[in-house]
Order: C-alpha cells, then sequence, then structure tokens
C-alpha cells in the first residue's frame, strides 16, 4: 500500500493491455468508458483458458513473438479451438497497433515511442511490423515530439513519488504547473495537469 501510494481501501488499480497502470482510485469512480479504453489490444480470454493442445500458442505468446504464436494456432485442428484462437490472436494484435497509432495521434508522444518500440520486436515477421517502424519515424520527424517526450518522462516520474512532505508536494506542483503553461495545448499539459489533480487527491485522502 505505501509503495503504490494506497491511503485506504477499497482502492482499485486498472493495467491496460499493455501491463500500464493508466488508472487507480476507489473503484466505485471507475467508468465502463475508462475500462474500454484500457482493452484496446487485450486478448478476449486468458491464457489460462486456452485449449489443452495450444501449449506452443501461449509459449510463444509469453516470449511476445507473435508471429510465431499465429504459425502454432494455424497448426491446431479445427476441432482445437485453432481459427478462433487466430481470430484472437489477428483481434489483439490489430488492437495493440490501433492503440500505437491513437497515441500517435493524440500527441501522445512517449507511449507512441515506447508502443512502438516494443512492436517493432514484437511484430517482426507479420504484415503489421512495418506500421511500429512508421510510427517511430514519425515521432523522431517531429520538432514537436522531443519536448513532450522530455515532459512526459518528467511528469510520469512525478506520479511515482510519494511526495509525502509539504515541500517536495508544492515543488512538484509548481513543476507540473509550468510544464501545463510552457507546453499549452500539448498532450503533456493535459498529462500535467490530469496528474496535478491526482496527487492532490491523494495528498487529501491521506490526511
Amino acid at each position: 500500500m505505501g509503495r503504490l501510494g494506497v491511503a485506504g481501501i477499497p482502492h482499485a488499480f486498472l493495467v491496460d493491455a499493455q501491463g500500464k497502470i493508466v488508472w487507480d482510485g476507489h473503484p466505485g469512480e471507475l467508468s465502463d468508458a475508462i475500462i474500454q479504453k484500457a482493452l484496446g489490444g487485450a486478448l478476449p480470454k486468458p491464457l489460462f483458458d486456452f485449449p489443452s493442445g495450444a501449449a506452443a500458442v501461449r509459449t510463444a505468446l509469453a516470449k511476445h513473438n507473435y508471429a510465431t504464436a499465429m504459425a502454432e494456432a494455424e497448426k491446431l485442428p479445427e476441432g482445437q479451438g485453432g481459427a478462433d484462437l487466430k481470430k484472437a490472436l489477428q483481434g489483439m494484435i490489430s488492437g495493440r497497433v490501433a492503440t500505437m497509432q491513437s497515441a500517435l495521434k493524440a500527441g501522445d508522444f512517449l507511449t507512441a515511442v515506447d508502443m512502438g518500440t516494443v512492436l517493432k520486436k514484437d511484430l517482426a515477421g507479420l504484415p503489421e511490423a512495418p506500421e511500429a517502424d512508421r510510427v517511430l519515424e514519425q515521432v523522431k520527424g517531429s520538432k514537436e515530439a522531443e519536448p513532450v517526450i522530455a515532459a512526459q518522462k518528467k511528469i510520469r516520474a512525478m506520479a511515482e513519488q510519494k511526495l509525502g512532505k509539504k515541500t517536495d508536494f508544492e515543488r512538484a506542483m509548481g513543476d507540473l504547473k509550468k510544464i501545463a503553461a510552457d507546453l499549452k495545448g500539448t498532450f503533456a499539459a493535459k498529462e500535467a495537469e490530469d496528474t496535478s489533480a491526482m496527487l492532490t487527491k491523494r495528498r487529501q485522502q491521506s490526511r
């Protein structure tokens, strides 16, 4: 509880399909819209519910080798759900590519780069692989991206700090306010404002 900044219970964390915490707070405040957004690129069912004959598919997925997972799913006889598994895998791959594309479109350059870097490796051998390269090149060629990414890294580091002391909290609030002002109209500005509100709420709950 201390490490995650949980001041009381009940308290929930929502982890998206990429393994990133995208929301935390009282579970009664978690909306369907937030949950749906986090489902992009998720499998329709957990790995332990895969057919018994799909061990090779599970192993490939655990290693993030999506091309091998697709190939192993194609080998499964129809009675063992090979077609359904392939459809599920394709949906997961398409969802993750779409999430990466959406991040780029929204100006969330840090997420776009993080996902692009991972998917460039994970999608090797699949038709979707070049899209990761395209996103990474587009971010690299954007003049706006570098300061936004630097600010996003700073914001996310502050979000993970405890900030128990009043001076630390006030310093963080000042830094976030400056980022929001300096990068007004960017995704980093919105992220700074959201993080400021989250840290303020967390501090109030801890009292």
